[in-house]
């Protein structure tokens, strides 16, 4: 097992917060990140800390490798990692509008269910070629 450091892990918690909402991260948010890191989930083994670092360092997509990952491994350390940012930010109210929706769309549902189902296949294919790209897990 490899221990993270801190700096390592709110670089990871930046990172991964600007891959999914293109913005910069709340520095408590990074203390907490950091903190349930270190308290919360195992160090990684060796190879998954390895993969983890290349991905935050060549800035890959976090997104399309973890779909990959989450659907061919039982324990993915990476979509830990982005459930634990998950669960830290939409308790807060700048990013209630990302995971809540308040308006009436179900006009709109069928296309926003089609657009996601090809964005998914296009990720999935994206994860792929990074996976073996980059020789990740």
């Amino acid at each position: 097992m490899v221990t993270q450091g801190a700096a390592e892990l709110a670089d990871e918690a930046r990172f991964l917060h600007h891959a999914f909402f293109q913005q910069d991260l709340p520095g408590e948010v990074v203390q907490q990140y950091v903190a349930a890191n270190q308290g919360c989930l195992p160090p990684p083994a060796p190879r998954a800390a390895t993969a983890l670092r290349r991905i935050v360092a060549a800035r890959l997509d976090a997104e399309a490798i973890e779909l990959v990952l989450r659907l061919h491994r039982r324990d993915p350390v990476l979509t830990k990692k982005i459930h634990v940012l998950f669960y830290l930010v939409e308790v807060r109210a700048q990013y209630y509008h990302c995971f809540v929706n308040e308006q009436a769309a179900s006009w709109q549902a069928v296309f926003r269910i089609a657009a996601g189902c090809w964005r998914t296949v296009y990720k999935y294919v994206k994860g792929a070629i990074l996976i073996r790209r980059y020789e990740l897990f």
